[in-house]
């Protein structure tokens, strides 16, 4: 006992040095700001810096710190005696709005689709159809793989859809014999091309909904068919150079794999006669298509993607497709993060502390730089801590700071959280990959750094070409 109590105390200091300097930094920044900053203003900005320090050193899990950062601006500015009290008794709802924007319902819907697709099978059901025409070489198959496996990660969870596809490509990669380059070559492949699909769509990563919905609240508002127009392409270009990257060292037939997809699919048909599961798949895929079809569409009916993100939940839950086993499955964690991220948006907007930064900038610098200066930022932080935190600790900075361009500014922070897979602890589908022990960590680190650059330069010459067209139709 006393041998684990000693084993346990190091841990323990560490973490508790690690909350105190993070609350000690939010507190100095609080102290330090001139005296024309407000209260309400110094208080913002030592929530914000703690926050920071929070996530990035992890010392708190991450919803805890954005649980946490939602209750000190409640309680430090929206309550009766806080700083921002001359908003009347009930100020503090200005803070708790964001816990039902459309885009938290956009995201819920995206998770409780992906659930019933993954719970039904028709998620693998799909998948073995659609890798079936590419298995005809190896540079082929893994093509397959790619483009497959990026289409699933834009509507689904990208560790979910790691998950299934190495547990589908598992018995052909057996076939294969001893083909460790083919091996190795797709096992990665599948981990950055989870990572890279999730750019598509808006539901196809947390930092896209956390991007949309900040956009909102500076009346700039994005359709899914909108997002799609501009990450689909940008997903499929990436998706294509990874497939180029990854596919170099393998040559040779795919007959092995072939035959194991035919017999999984044979497999499949019979049991759906056998168990009459088909007209449970016909129903989920249908209600997916549906939705998917009026998230595209919303120009055509008005109707939001938020709004239209209700009836997967109300269809599912009326035909006992999921139940309340499955709901426990859907990660509460991330929405929290999303909540607390908005709420910290709003804390940045209403005390003013917004503007009040924009000031500090140096005048010459230009729009264009600082956005190239935010993606950097993102991809570097990204790489050590979570996607989402280091989205949601940068993306208020990024509209604050470049007030002239928000879209450009809210799609670097988002996309380039996505770029960030350079190391096995970038994100969970490098970490499931990489535990395969099929590859070492300085062959993903070479692969994953060169499929970030070449991300990165594509996303600053998208962004420098479309840019302005992009802010002109969207900042309506």
């Amino acid at each position: 006992m006393c041998g684990y109590n000693q084993q346990i105390l190091p841990a323990g200091v560490k973490l508790l040095v690690k909350v105190a300097v993070s609350l000690i930094m939010g507190i100095a920044i609080a102290l330090v700001l001139p005296p024309s900053f407000t209260m309400a203003q110094r208080i913002m900005a030592g929530i914000f810096v703690g926050a920071a320090c929070l996530w990035i050193t992890e010392a708190l899990p991450p919803f805890a710190t954005a649980i946490g950062a939602i209750v000190a601006c409640v309680f430090g500015l929206g309550a009766p005696q806080g700083a921002m009290s001359g908003g009347g008794a009930k100020g503090y709802l200005v803070f708790l709005e964001p816990l039902v924007d459309p885009v938290i319902f956009l995201f819920l819907g995206g998770c409780i689709m992906a659930l019933a697709v993954e719970k039904n099978g028709l998620d693998r059901w799909m998948a073995r159809w659609f890798l079936l025409p590419f298995a005809k070489t190896e540079r082929t198959f893994l093509l397959g793989v790619v483009l497959v496996t990026g289409l699933f990660s834009m509507f689904m969870s990208n560790t979910a859809t790691t998950l299934m596809m190495l547990t589908l490509i598992k018995p052909m990669l057996e076939a294969t014999k001893e083909n460790r380059p083919l091996a190795s070559a797709t096992v990665m492949a599948v981990a950055f091309a989870a990572n890279i699909g999730g750019m598509g769509t808006i539901v196809g990563s947390p930092p896209n909904a956390i991007a949309v919905a900040m956009l909102e609240r500076r009346s700039v508002q994005i359709s899914f068919a909108e997002w799609m127009s501009l990450g689909v392409p940008l997903s499929l270009i990436l998706l294509l150079g990874l497939w180029f990257i990854v596919s170099r060292s393998v040559r040779g037939s795919a007959d092995g794999a072939r035959r194991q997809l035919t017999a999984l699919i044979q497999k499949a048909i019979a049991e759906d006669a056998k168990e009459g599961a088909l007209w449970s798949r016909m129903w989920v895929g249908a209600v997916f298509l549906a939705t998917v079809a009026l998230w595209i569409t919303e120009s055509l009916h008005g109707w939001n993607s938020g709004m239209v993100a209700l009836l997967p939940i109300g269809l599912f839950a009326v035909t006992r497709v999921l139940d309340p086993e499955d709901l426990r499955k859907i990660p509460w964690e991330v929405i929290v993060l999303i909540a607390g991220g908005l709420i910290l948006g709003r804390g940045l907007e209403k005390t003013g502390l917004a503007g009040r930064m924009l000031e500090l900038l140096p005048e010459d610098i230009g729009s264009l730089k600082l956005v190239g200066i935010l993606l950097i930022t993102t991809i570097l932080l990204s790489n050590f801590m979570s996607n989402t935190s280091a989205a949601l600790m940068i993306m208020p900075l990024a509209l604050m700071l470049v007030p002239d361009a928000p879209v450009r500014a809210a799609l670097s922070v988002a996309w380039g959280a996505s770029l960030a897979m350079s190391l096995p602890i970038s994100t969970p589908p490098n970490a499931i990959a990489y535990g395969t022990g099929l590859f070492s960590t300085r062959e993903m680190g070479l692969v994953g750094t060169l499929c970030t650059c070449v991300g990165c330069l594509l996303l600053i010459f998208l962004l420098g070409i479309i840019g302005d067209w992009v802010e002109l139709k969207l900042a309506r």
